[in-house]
């Protein structure tokens, strides 16, 4: 393994690793909560309208 470290070392370090990066994106998940619904509001003349704006 690399650095001299042992097979279970090395695989409880990356179990905590991928169970920190999960909780992490659960937690800004949960912060933010994102509105996965597909609003009504947004045409194509929006966006159209914003395009020219910018």
């Amino acid at each position: 393994m690399p650095a001299g470290v042992s097979w279970p070392r090395y695989l409880r370090m990356f179990t905590a690793t991928i169970a920190s990066m999960f909780l992490g994106a659960q937690a800004v998940h949960q912060y933010y909560l994102p509105d996965l619904v597909k609003s009504n509001n947004y045409s194509h003349e929006t966006a159209i309208t914003y395009l020219a704006i910018v």
